[in-house]
């Protein structure tokens, strides 16, 4: 699934520079995966298991959030005062490009859960987009 949102966010959304999975967030907090700017970084959140259903098979709805990393360069005197004007343009292209489509491996298409600015720390803006799909879980 994280690959295909890779896939999606790279031929969907021209202005990004790099756009790469991680499992571990705090790799790219930390500085330690190269990256031109505009980046997105897409990793996994955490998975929610609905109560199972038993009859006439085991079956399960596990909820996905995957989440998209947004780095920019830092805008003003302050190094943040105008990098939301630099982020929303990207994360509105990011929202339209990715909610309502279906990644390969899940059930339902993306939706948006929301977003938020993480930090703005040595010249970069770090803004997370969080998305949820759903997998039927059958055994």
């Amino acid at each position: 699934m994280i690959a295909s949102i890779v896939q999606q966010l790279s031929s969907g959304v021209s202005a990004l520079r790099t756009v790469k999975s991680t499992a571990d967030m705090a790799l790219v907090l930390g500085g330690r995966l190269r990256h031109a700017l505009p980046a997105a970084f897409v990793h996994p959140v955490r998975d929610t298991a609905g109560e199972p259903q038993s009859f006439p098979a085991h079956t399960q709805i596990i909820r996905r959030q995957v989440g998209v990393l947004l780095l920019v360069a830092a805008q003003g005197a302050d190094r943040g005062a105008g990098s939301h004007d630099v982020l929303e343009p990207l994360f509105d292209a990011v929202r339209t490009t990715l909610a309502g489509w279906t990644p390969s491996g899940a059930d339902e298409p993306l939706r948006l859960v929301g977003g938020e600015m993480v930090r703005v720390a040595d010249g970069v803006a770090w803004w997370l987009e969080l998305f949820e799909t759903a997998e039927l879980l059958r055994t």
